[in-house]
């Protein structure tokens, strides 16, 4: 419990800690670092170990603290993990009692030389005195063979296998779990070598690791197979040397435990590992992407079929027969992408280059690929073993490239158009604001004045009727002519209105029956889309005029909170979509027209059946 203080006796000073981390990636590959420092004091011993215990032998009394930390296989340490404080008690001779004791019994001695006399007078006290310091010092005695019977038993119950062999490799001492694990008694055990009991493939190993422990740190881990009752198992030892007082080795304790089944464990991941990097390599060799791989030094080691295909001879060009090194690629360097190249160092390096025309048709290696554009991403990639390949991905975006351009030409002719529609409004506003200010004005003034002049001249009425009749209709055909330049009626009455009182006077001047009819569509805010949509659907019925032979026609506007619906239509001869396209008929203003508001327009045209044109526009809140 690491939230109380712990109290051993001062023979109870060789400890064990028992400690894991907890990782969800692999734990078997968990590194720890344990540290057991002195309170208050200078001594400190830490180290680091794969195993999720530690033993610390021969403490000197004192209070201590345990630390232990853990790094997983992603080096990522956790935080420090500190116990409560652990004392070892003195030895009873260390105790004040003790000394104090002592102190008094050199005094009674030195009392005694120094007044001989009075010694007699204190004999008994000092008997006495003698005689309870032997009864402490057999008490003494009594809990040490305890402690010692203690110890022995807390090792006999150990899960663990504990044991020590002698400098010859014999058997001094085995556990009960030892004794379990292999199926022999402590006699068949002791005084004997350890060596047959070892899988004859790892004795020589064995005896490497044996010969180390007389190196200092003089311990040692090591694993190895062994015969016990359940056949040969996986064992893993913690080793350290013991010396006597000439430094000779003396003896070797070891701690194990069966690690079978994380050998298996270990076994399966490798296998599946395997597997895994089959799985990869055959999804690289069918990856879309031409994906080439070059070693630490940039030069070209592998690629797959993708990769072969774009360039169409790498294999002139993988080591050790050609050079081809990523660090000096022509085209990299012409876009100025060196310094990042050679700056990939860590592990998320990665480079994606903007689009590269390959653009030297003299460059062997890319001859293939000539006009072509091309999107580099190199990953740096760093292995457990520091070293590190470049990974290049090269994907070909030549018809994405071309789609963009003529997406910005047609932009670009959008545009043209736009200006060109402007200009063209613009002049016939400025037209029919002349006829209208200017002739116009100029008719009205005649026509007054050839009023006046019928009231006051005693001629002949007929004539001057015939003139005023002349001016009335140049007066009306000028009007059309300002509305065909500059739809007024838009400005006065809206953009719905206006088209009735077009199709009102296209009947009037054709004898064509129209039909009109419009729900659920007010008009648009900008005018200029109302002026824009007015001359579609004249332009419309302008054809139906003058190309459909028709006898009947008509409108029909449709509004929702989406788009806005126009269709018109006519029962006459129809016409080839093709042909008509060919020879004009204002289709092709129409369709500009409608680009200009992001609509969309359909020729439904059939010889016999006359035509429809449907008009779709989106409304302010849809730009779809």
């Amino acid at each position: 419990d690491i939230s109380k203080n712990i109290n051993f006796d001062p023979d109870d000073n060789s400890l064990t800690f028992n400690y894991r981390g907890l990782s969800f990636i692999d734990e078997s590959q968990n590194i720890y670092e344990v540290k057991l420092s002195e309170v208050n004091g200078k001594w400190d011993n830490s180290f680091t170990t794969k195993y999720a215990y530690s033993r610390f032998n021969n403490l000197q009394p004192g209070d201590y603290i345990f630390s232990v930390r853990v790094k997983n296989s992603k080096e990522i340490w956790s935080d420090w993990k500190t116990s409560s404080i652990i004392t070892i008690n003195k030895h009873y001779y260390q105790q004040p009692l003790f000394i104090i004791g002592n102190l008094l019994i050199a005094l009674f001695i030195f009392y005694y030389f120094y007044n001989y006399i009075q010694q007699r007078k204190y004999t008994h006290r000092l008997e006495e005195a003698v005689e309870s310091r032997t009864r402490l010092l057999k008490e003494k005695q009594v809990e040490l063979v305890t402690s010692l019977e203690r110890y022995k038993g807390i090792v006999d119950s150990q899960s663990d296998l504990v044991v020590r062999v002698d400098a010859n490799n014999k058997f001094t001492f085995v556990n009960d779990a030892y004794c379990r694990v292999f199926g022999k008694s402590k006699e068949e055990l002791l005084g004997n070598s350890f060596y047959p009991l070892i899988h004859s493939e790892d004795r020589e190993s064995t005896f490497e690791a044996m010969e180390k422990l007389k190196l200092p740190p003089h311990r040692e881990s090591m694993q190895q197979r062994a015969m016990t009752v359940n056949g040969y198992r996986w064992l893993l030892w913690e080793d350290y040397a013991i010396f006597d007082e000439r430094g000779n080795l003396k003896e070797v304790q070891g701690v194990g435990r069966d690690i079978t089944l994380q050998k298996e464990i270990e076994a399966e991941l490798e296998k599946r590992v395997r597997e895994r990097t089959i799985e990869l390599k055959s999804l690289v060799s069918q990856s879309p992407f031409g994906i080439l791989t070059f070693n630490e030094h940039g030069f070209l080691i592998d690629f797959n079929y993708s990769a072969n295909d774009l360039f169409g001879n790498l294999k002139d060009y993988i080591l050790p027969k050609g050079a081809f090194n990523i660090y000096e690629d022509e085209f990299l360097i012409k876009n100025n992408y060196k310094d990042r190249l050679i700056n990939l160092n860590t592990t998320k390096g990665v480079l994606i280059t903007n689009r590269v025309l390959i653009d030297n048709s003299a460059n062997l290696l890319y001859r293939k690929l000539y006009s072509r554009y091309l999107i580099y991403r190199i990953y740096a990639v760093e292995y457990e073993d520091k070293s590190k390949n470049l990974i290049l991905l090269l994907e070909d975006v030549t018809d994405i490239q071309k789609t963009e351009d003529a997406n910005r030409k047609l932009s670009e002719e959008k545009v043209r158009i736009t200006t060109f529609i402007k200009t063209v409004e613009v002049e016939r506003e400025r037209i029919a604001k002349e006829l209208h200010d200017g002739i116009g004005q100029l008719l009205t003034t005649a026509k007054l004045k050839l009023d006046i002049f019928k009231l006051k001249a005693d001629v002949d009425k007929t004539e001057i009727d015939d003139a005023l009749n002349t001016l009335l209709n140049a007066g009306d055909e000028i009007r059309r002519i300002i509305n065909d330049l500059r739809p007024y009626d838009i400005d006065k009455f809206g953009l719905i209105s206006a088209i009735e009182i077009l199709c009102d006077r296209i009947k009037q001047a054709s004898g064509l029956n129209i039909q009109f009819s419009a729900t659920g569509f007010k008009g648009f805010p900008d005018k200029k889309k109302e002026n824009i949509t007015y001359r579609i659907v004249q332009e419309a019925f302008n054809n139906i005029v003058k190309h459909s032979k028709c006898k009947n026609a008509g409108i029909n506007i449709i509004g929702s909170t989406k788009y806005l619906n126009i269709e018109i239509w006519d029962d006459g001869i129809g016409f080839d979509e093709d042909k008509v396209s060919k020879t004009g008929f204002g289709l092709s203003n129409m369709r500009e027209r409608t680009s200009l508001l992001k609509g969309k327009i359909i020729f439904s045209a059939h010889e016999e059946n006359g035509t429809k044109i449907t008009l779709i526009i989106p409304l302010e809140n849809n730009d779809g």
